[in-house]
């Protein structure tokens, strides 16, 4: 039998590499899926030196995931080498983001020199940065995977080993690089058709600490990721969730930015994975689909036929406080307020979210009047970002009730515009204790009475600005409380997540 291995990096959901394999197993493919090291976060007490890394602060306390808290070591990559060596696929594809690039190059050149296994590199950074990725990888697909895997498996059932012919595939050919032509992009009937991603344990590998988990180890099945469309109705200047328009509009193909699947197919995967143990659902859309008639149908069958508690990312652009009410009536029972900026200036010209702060206002008090878990998400370490739009930014929370923060490092990839304009105006940033001085009291600001007063007064007498060292030992006890609830979570969920995990249950 022919087989493919899909290979991913520091993501146990990898959700496009379930889809992509689904599709190969119905053609008649055997698939294997390896998830090379788990996306889990830790503590961190530095920045690492690669800004690609993904850091974050969550409540004041400096985390890492992917390889900026777990680098993958000698031995991991010889468990993946011998792995593939006893699979023997007939190909590996390798889906990753930007990020990825330098670890992926190290595992497949190692590969490479061990075993003759063409490789397709796929995801955003192959996408965005081809010729990058050319460097190791045989072909690397641009955009969407389904219609070249299908041409991929019935080739393979055909005995054939060149896939120069296979749409969307960019290659090199006697030192040329050739881009075939692009497969039109899925519709939404398109979506609806395809098979549902593969989360059968069969042939499933997570390569993490040193060894080879294999079935069950390898996910927590008690949480089901479902994509309910693909896409995102917004064009956030920092995103590239909603370019996939750009990337086809270069190509002659009109694809609107937000694409949906029907209410009654999301609903009957979300049956399947209740069916296989699955208590709590997070519906993975960069923001929960908008349409009234969708939401109605949606809420009248998921009461019905779910009944699990969800998470959803929903937006008062799209969401009116009834809808908001309704879905908590079924389940909903987290989602987050994404401010990214409290800045106008920022928020609206540079990273184009035209929400008001009167809105943002208006939402954080909605989601906290409903009982609904919810996190903060704000950008730092933004070249465009003078003292004063921190300043208004730190205004706005002080109007906001009290969440955790998440803090992100804003890392501009290729192809977006925030990073066009950054190339093009070349801003200065601001000093680094300045920018983690403000996160600081950011994070303080959100967290109760004493700790907002507190910021207040620190940020009134200018107190620790050049001692960052001494507005991080203010979250030492935040830290300590954390990592306790996060241990109680994991002996009732399990660990091999790191997806939301509710504290309420449905009410």
């Amino acid at each position: 039998m022919k087989k493919i291995l899909f290979l991913t990096l520091y993501d146990n959901i990898c959700l496009g590499n379930r889809i992509l394999s689904a599709i190969a197993k119905s053609h008649g493919i055997e698939t294997h899926v390896v998830i090379f090291k788990d996306q889990r976060t830790r503590a961190i007490l530095k920045d690492s030196a690669d800004s690609l890394s993904y850091q974050f602060y969550f409540d004041g306390i400096k985390y890492g995931s992917c390889y900026a808290a777990y680098n993958a070591t000698e031995r991991e990559i010889g468990h993946f080498i011998k792995l593939a060596n006893d699979i023997r696929p007939n190909l590996i594809c390798l889906s990753t983001r930007s990020f990825g690039y330098s670890l992926s190059k190290k595992i497949i050149s190692r590969m490479k020199k061990e075993l003759d296994i063409p490789v397709i590199g796929g995801g955003w950074g192959p996408t965005l940065e081809p010729e990058k990725f050319l460097e190791f990888c045989d072909y690397v697909c641009f955009g969407e995977g389904e219609v070249p895997i299908r041409q991929i498996s019935q080739q393979l059932l055909r005995a054939e080993s060149d896939f120069q012919t296979v749409d969307n595939l960019i290659f090199r050919h006697n030192g040329t690089i050739v881009k075939n032509p692009i497969a039109r992009p899925l519709q939404n009937e398109d979506l609806d058709a395809l098979p549902f991603a593969d989360f059968d344990l069969a042939n499933k590998y997570l390569i993490d600490n040193n060894r080879i988990y294999v079935g069950s180890q390898s996910v927590n099945s008690k949480i089901y990721n479902c994509l309910a469309g693909r896409g995102c109705p917004l064009s956030c200047s920092y995103c590239m969730s909603s370019k996939y328009r750009g990337l086809y509009k270069g190509e002659g193909y009109k694809i609107a930015k937000y694409r949906i699947r029907d209410v009654e197919t999301v609903i009957e995967e979300l049956k399947i994975a209740k069916a296989n143990g699955a208590m709590y659902v997070r519906i993975s859309d960069e923001i929960f689909p908008i349409w009234k008639e969708w939401i109605d149908k949606f809420i009248e069958l998921y009461r019905r036929e779910i009944d699990l508690p969800f998470f959803a990312y929903i937006r008062p652009e799209f969401h009116s406080d009834d809808v908001t009410r309704r879905l908590v009536e079924i389940g909903m029972t987290s989602s987050v307020v994404a401010i990214q900026a409290g800045s106008e200036h920022i928020r609206k010209k540079i990273f184009k979210r035209m929400l008001s702060r009167h809105k943002i206002v208006e939402f954080a008090n909605t989601l906290k009047r409903h009982d609904i878990d919810y996190t903060y998400h704000l950008i730092n370490f933004n070249p465009f970002e003078s003292e004063e739009d921190m300043v208004d930014t730190l205004n706005l929370l002080y109007q906001l009730p009290y969440a955790p923060l998440v803090l992100f490092r804003l890392v501009p990839f290729e192809g977006t515009p925030i990073k066009r304009r950054l190339d093009t105006d070349k801003p200065d940033m601001l000093p680094v204790n300045v920018q983690k001085w403000y996160g600081y009291l950011y994070a303080m600001s959100l967290k109760s009475n004493f700790y907002r007063h507190f910021s207040r007064i620190i940020f009134k007498n200018g107190w620790f600005k050049n001692r960052i060292l001494l507005m991080a030992a203010i979250f030492v006890p935040a830290f300590v409380n954390l990592h306790f609830q996060r241990f109680l979570k994991k002996l009732r969920y399990g660990s091999a997540t790191l997806l939301p995990i509710p504290t309420k249950t449905k009410q």
